[in-house]
Order: C-alpha cells, then sequence, then structure tokens
C-alpha cells in the first residue's frame, strides 16, 4: 500500500512537469513597414513550417507572439499567438497587418533534429495586396524575410530585405536573441510531495497504520508461545 502511495504521487509529478514544450531559441524581431507603398496593399504575413522528412513527425514548433506596433501600423497590429507545428509536410498561416509603421514580435522556435538528412525549416514572408511574397535577398529563392532551419538543437533565425532595383523596398528586420528561461521545477515538486503526505495520512486514518518511529517492521498482534 505504501509504495502504491509513492506511485501515485510520482505519476502527479510527472504530469505537474508536463508543460508546453519549452524554446530552444526565442528571438525579438522588428520589421519597418514604412517604406511599404499602401497602395500595394493590403499586406499580410505569411508563414509556413516544412516538415523535413515528410512525415508529418510533429515534432517541432513556431509560435510568433507578443506583437507591438507604432506609427500607422498601430491601426492594424496583429494580436494573439499563432503557433505552427510541423504535423504534415507543410503547415501554413498568413494574417494581416498594417504597413507604414514598425511591427515586432516574438518568435520562438523548438530545436528538434530529426533523422534524415533533411532539416525541418520555418519561413515568414510578406504578401502584397496580390498575395504575391515581396522579393527578398534570400539565398533560396523562396523570398523569406525570416529563415530558420532545424538542423541544431538552438536553430538560428537569418533576416533578409529586399534586393536592390525591387520595386518595393525595405530593410532587414532587426533580429534580437533573448535568454531561454529554464523550467520551474519548485511548484510541482512541491504540489507533489504535498499529495503524497495526504495520501498517507489518509492512509493511516483508514487503516490505523502507524510506522515505528525506529523504522522497525510491525510485529504481528499476538504472541508464539512454545511449551
Amino acid at each position: 500500500m505504501t509504495s502504491n502511495i509513492f506511485r501515485i504521487g510520482l505519476l502527479v509529478l510527472l504530469v505537474l512537469l508536463a508543460r508546453p514544450m519549452f524554446a530552444n531559441s526565442i528571438y525579438f524581431v522588428s520589421v519597418d513597414t514604412s517604406t511599404l507603398p499602401s497602395l500595394q496593399g493590403p499586406y499580410q504575413l505569411y508563414l509556413n513550417l516544412l516538415d523535413g522528412n515528410g512525415t508529418g513527425d510533429a515534432n517541432n514548433t513556431v509560435t510568433l507572439d507578443t506583437f507591438a506596433c507604432t506609427g500607422i501600423s498601430l491601426s492594424g497590429c496583429p494580436s494573439g499567438v499563432y503557433s505552427l507545428t510541423d504535423s504534415s509536410f507543410l503547415t501554413w498561416t498568413t494574417f494581416g497587418f498594417t504597413a507604414g509603421g514598425g511591427v515586432a514580435f516574438r518568435v520562438a522556435l523548438t530545436g528538434n533534429l530529426d533523422a534524415n538528412l533533411v532539416p525541418d525549416s520555418f519561413q515568414l514572408s510578406i504578401l502584397d495586396g496580390s498575395v504575391n511574397p515581396l522579393p527578398t535577398t534570400d539565398p533560396s529563392g523562396s523570398d523569406a524575410v525570416l529563415f530558420a532551419q532545424f538542423d541544431q538543437s538552438s536553430p538560428i533565425l537569418q533576416s533578409y530585405g529586399s534586393p536592390n532595383g525591387a520595386a518595393i523596398t525595405f530593410s532587414p528586420p532587426v533580429t534580437t536573441m533573448a535568454p531561454v528561461p529554464e523550467p520551474e521545477l519548485g511548484l510541482p515538486v512541491s504540489l507533489a510531495l504535498c499529495l503524497m503526505l495526504l495520501l498517507r495520512q489518509r492512509l493511516r486514518r483508514m487503516t490505523g497504520y502507524s510506522p515505528d518511529p525506529h523504522g522497525r517492521p510491525a510485529s504481528d498482534s499476538h504472541e508464539n508461545i512454545s511449551l
């Protein structure tokens, strides 16, 4: 019975520790959209997460949140949380924003490596009013404004601006790497220990069992008498 109590406590501890996955890399990103002409809008941010092995193993996640805007962009600043997990070969989403000011947000990336030679990859592009990506200096030719490859435990987020001669010009976003917070174990451990103590007290009340303070095993209630 006592061993079952500790098993239950251990299970509770594991459940309490099963928090959302912590990111391996966190970046603060600032995009200057003041050079984007309003006549070419409305603009959207296009996000896609490509699963390298093509099986949709769902082992990596990208999250964008903590949006903040300045200037004209305040009138159409994104909000909420946008999260992609590579549960299929290609996972993507789009959302709008008002160009003309500054658009800042946080990007969090996990860093799980695939077993094959092709890593997962994340891309963010800016789409114009015709849903075409604005050209960038992205060497892959996919016109990414932000790009990360999951080829290491802490993925690196790269940024690209418009190429020379582009009809719509903008500078590469400014990216700043932020420290990754460590999981907080104090509260889950404390809760698990408290539950184990409560279960032990309940066992004592139900069975009347009280362990010997010196650790001696309990003896039978009757005595063996030899003649």
